[in-house]
């Protein structure tokens, strides 16, 4: 072998591990970006489930609400028919 062909392959192997070193922080990266995900995931579900919880609270007011001005409608009309007579 000539020293041209040692050198290049010492050359190519140094730039092949160099790309795999690379190539193994970024896995690891990645393996983090992941468990960001998976943790914000989760979090957006949990979030979910609250919202829709918060949404049938809602709904209950607002149907006790619409139930006590009927009732407080009905009051004043017979509380100004007793005053009228």
């Amino acid at each position: 072998m000539s020293d041209n062909t040692i050198n290049h392959s010492s050359a190519s192997l140094k730039h092949i591990n160099t790309r795999l070193e690379k190539l193994g922080r970024l896995a690891d990266r990645l393996d983090v970006l992941a468990y960001r995900y998976q943790r914000v995931s989760m979090c957006c579900r949990e979030l979910s489930k609250r919202y829709a919880t918060l949404a049938q609270v809602l709904d209950q007011v607002d149907c006790v609400a619409f139930e006590i001005r009927q009732e407080y409608t009905l009051l004043m009309e017979k509380w100004r028919a007793v005053n009228q007579r």
